[in-house]
């Protein structure tokens, strides 16, 4: 593999910037399961405009000067901040958005196709999957032949767990328009559902529709390196990852995706040293709770606790800006043993909202950190029951029927996390062998 020396700024993939996403992506449940993509490559004139910076300046100029179009600048300009938010790990440009949509609706308050697209991107960003799917909703009444407000509508319901609804409007979409967004699409939600093969075949499909776009191809790619790393064939998941590092040098998410690949062959100080810089240049949440994770297996308590405190921060400014908390925060503080009551209170909050998988499993892992293991066991089996692959939700309940003295049982539930994914999470699996050898 080409040792990534450091990374650059992050890529706008112009045709396939997936927006959204979790803050804090667990190893557990992969970038191509869960990339609520939400993209805006047919939806906007920034289209195939590398140069973000660029393009939001020229529609700024467009605008000040006015005109007929005011509308549908005001609306592009929202969806290319909300691709700047993603790309730089800014949620300040959540804002900037949300005024350029206000702004748009105003100019034109009637069938406004783009600003209502680009309000349903932004309640999806902001973990409001209810808001996403009513506003992608809206988006489906007013053009019902458009591909990507159909994709944007099965995002919302996929994060609701309602899989098979999800699947109908990826499948409308599909019909509507079969390319590299739909395509992408399909293999998240067959991920979700546990079909990794299925996941892997459809993103090769979306590959072939990258055409002469680098950036899509470098995406695509990325993606079929992640679900390779999660079928555990490494081989084949470092040859898309170089493809994609190739096509998009610097490529944050591949880059990342390669200090995963490093420590999962063992490769700790390799991958210390690739993923400094890259928290540093795309600063995620996630990027330092996988260094803190990275630096307790090397057995540096301080920097790992620094690390650590810096995703905390990095929630919290995320929050500032409206976003809500989600499964990966009540995951997040669980793991930690931080603000414990609040994750209780924010899974149940959760729960009660939606019953998928993800939903039950944080809930679970928040009971199970606050000591309530015979409330958490049931919520942990049926996180198992609506994934049943999921190599990270077996290990919390093997955990938890550790902590219940069910000795039998954390061993079923820990071996059969090792079988799916022996590297879902390169301190969770370490951890487990060392369980599963002293019990």
């Amino acid at each position: 593999m080409k040792k990534a020396g450091g990374a650059a700024a992050a890529v706008v993939l112009a045709g396939a910037m997936f927006l959204g996403g979790s803050l804090l992506p667990g190893r557990d449940t992969r970038p191509a399961a869960a990339a609520k993509a939400v993209q805006a490559d047919t939806l906007l004139a920034l289209g195939q405009v590398a140069d973000l910076d660029t393009s939001i300046a020229s529609l700024q100029a467009g605008i000040a000067q006015g005109g007929p179009q005011l509308a549908e600048q005001q609306a592009s300009l929202a969806l290319g901040y909300l691709q700047k938010a993603r790309a730089e790990a800014a949620p300040s440009f959540y804002d900037e958005a949300e005024t350029a949509i206000d702004a748009s609706l105003q100019a034109q308050p009637e069938d406004n196709f783009s600003a209502t697209v680009a309000r349903a991107i932004l309640a999806g960003s902001r973990h409001d999957f209810h808001g996403q799917v009513r506003w992608g909703s809206r988006a489906v009444e007013i053009n019902p032949f458009n591909s990507q407000a159909h994709g944007i509508v099965g995002d919302g319901l996929l994060e609701l767990g309602k899989v098979d609804q999800a699947f109908e409007s990826y499948q409308r979409s599909i019909d509507l328009r079969p390319d590299l967004s739909s395509f992408g699409r399909l293999s998240a939600a067959a991920q979700t559902n546990g079909d990794t093969r299925g996941a892997i075949d459809a993103m090769k499909r979306a590959l072939g529709f990258a055409g002469t776009s680098k950036e899509n191809a470098a995406w695509a790619h990325w993606q079929l390196g992640e679900l390779f790393i999660g079928n555990q064939e490494l081989e084949k998941a470092e040859a898309h990852l170089d493809s994609a590092l190739a096509l998009a040098p610097g490529f944050n998410s591949a880059v990342e995706s390669i200090v995963h690949l490093t420590a999962a062959r063992g490769d700790i100080a390799g991958a210390i040293e690739i993923m400094v810089p890259l928290a540093q240049d795309y600063p995620l949440p996630g990027n330092f709770n996988f260094l803190g994770e990275l630096y307790l297996l090397a057995g540096d308590e301080d920097a790992a606790t620094k690390a650590f405190a810096e995703a905390d921060r990095r929630l919290a400014l995320y929050e500032e800006h409206d976003v809500r908390p989600d499964v990966d925060f009540v995951t997040f503080w669980a793991d930690r043993k931080i603000h414990l009551a609040r994750a209780l209170r924010v899974g149940r909050g959760l729960y009660s909202q939606r019953k998928s998988a993800a939903a039950s499993d944080s809930l679970a892992w928040a009971l199970y950190a606050n000591g309530r293991y015979r409330e958490a066991m049931p919520l942990a089996k049926e996180a198992i029951r609506r994934s049943v692959r999921d190599a990270g939700y077996h290990f919390h309940a093997g955990m938890i029927a550790r902590s219940l003295g069910d000795n039998g049982a954390a061993r079923t539930y820990l071996r059969k996390a090792l079988t799916l994914d022996p590297s879902w999470s390169i301190i969770e699996s370490h951890r487990t062998r060392e369980i599963l050898a002293s019990l």
